[in-house]
């Protein structure tokens, strides 16, 4: 190999990583308000539910960890509404537009009266999840690099 490949190489390597560099989000102090709602359930579980409605507000608290304080509202297929109210606290990691979170304590302050819907919740606890990140000044975009769509979430910025 010549040294003008070798050089060209060089010069492309440096050129990626200064570019994947400058695509780099900082989330550090910034908290996000985000909101989904479920409906159409199949599974047998969750058969006498209309809605679960999730409110949360995310914030990194420093450069590796997060909180997540959330409200749900549940509503069964009666249109009656039952409340729980969830924490979340754990760590991240940033490369670039891929954001990994790690789910280390999950705190029920208010529980449903139904345990699979409670256990739902709790079983976050320890778990990781991957995503891809995109921001704009307004908002931040979670998705799945492989088209899953179970965790997409889409939040707003208080601000």
């Amino acid at each position: 190999m010549s040294i003008v490949a070798v050089l060209i190489m060089l010069l492309a390597y440096m050129a990626y990583h200064k570019i994947k560099e400058h695509r780099s989000v900082n989330l550090v102090s910034t908290s996000w308000h985000c909101e989904t709602i479920k409906t159409g359930f199949a599974s047998q579980a969750y058969s006498e539910y209309r809605s679960v409605l999730e409110k949360m507000t995310l914030t990194f608290t420093s450069r590796h960890h997060f909180s997540i304080r959330e409200f749900v509202q549940v509503t069964d297929i009666k249109g009656q509404i039952d409340k729980l109210e969830n924490f979340y606290f754990g760590t991240y990691d940033l490369e670039g537009d891929e954001l990994a979170m790690k789910f280390e304590t999950v705190k029920q302050n208010v529980t449903h009266h139904d345990p699979v819907l409670n256990s739902d919740y709790k079983e976050y606890e320890g778990i990781t999840i991957r995503y891809a990140l995109s921001v704009t000044a307004r908002n931040l975009f979670f998705y799945a690099k492989n088209r899953s769509e179970i965790f997409n979430l889409v939040c707003f910025s208080p601000s």
